[in-house]
């Protein structure tokens, strides 16, 4: 009998540890992609929200117009409701559909988005502009 290492014993144990390290992987993999998919569902209920809401508001706005006959400025941010600035974060701006919101608040939602929140028309930030005097 001679004495041959026994080479089976460690390559068994090797790749035993990569297949647990492939496995972990693996789960970490589905665990971060159930994730990604639960945020993912959760963000397109508060987008539908969102534009729900502005809808709403911007119908209010078209219901105040044929009982007063003349057009209603809504002063607050559709997105914050807060009262617009004459100047800094939250300016009041506007996007090409024509729909207003505060500045810093529609520069954010659009980055995200890539639309306008009151008509879902699509917009860059690069389409958000100051209205002055407002």
């Amino acid at each position: 009998m001679s004495a041959r290492p026994n080479y089976a014993g460690p390559r068994r144990s090797h790749t035993t540890e990569k297949f647990k390290d492939h496995e972990f992987l693996l789960e970490k993999l589905a665990y971060q992609k159930a994730k990604i998919e639960k945020l993912s569902v959760k963000l397109t209920k508060l987008k539908k929200k969102v534009i729900q809401q502005n809808l709403h508001r911007i119908q209010l706005e078209k219901e105040m117009k044929k009982l007063t006959g003349n057009s209603v400025l809504i002063r607050n941010c559709l997105l914050c409701d807060k009262t617009w600035k004459a100047s800094g974060q939250h300016r009041v701006a506007v996007l090409k559909c024509g729909h207003t919101f505060g500045n810093n608040c529609i520069k954010k939602f659009v980055a995200v988005y890539q639309m306008c929140p009151g008509c879902e028309k699509p917009a860059k930030t690069e389409d958000v502009h100051f209205i002055n005097g407002l």
